[in-house]
């Protein structure tokens, strides 16, 4: 679940700032942060939809988020 949340969050800081036009600022991440934790992993019937999506998608395996990561680690670096 934590993989998931961090791909997840970083898509919304992306999203956020290409709306924005320019990168956020750390106080805007923090607060963007806080509003995904409140509606994800504050609410139960939020967080059983999550669990039960991610048990239904092969995607969602450990090796495969962990792959995710680590080519999105390798594109930030590039940059």
């Amino acid at each position: 679940m934590a993989i998931v949340s961090t791909l997840i969050w970083e898509e919304l800081v992306r999203a956020a700032g290409a709306q924005k036009g320019e990168a956020l600022s750390f106080d805007e991440r923090v607060t963007l942060a806080c509003r995904y934790s409140r509606e994800l992993e504050h609410s139960d019937p939020n967080l059983n939809c999550m669990e039960e999506q991610m048990n239904h998608f092969p995607a969602a395996g450990f090796h495969e988020l962990m792959g995710m990561l680590a080519a999105r680690a390798k594109v930030d670096r590039s940059r």
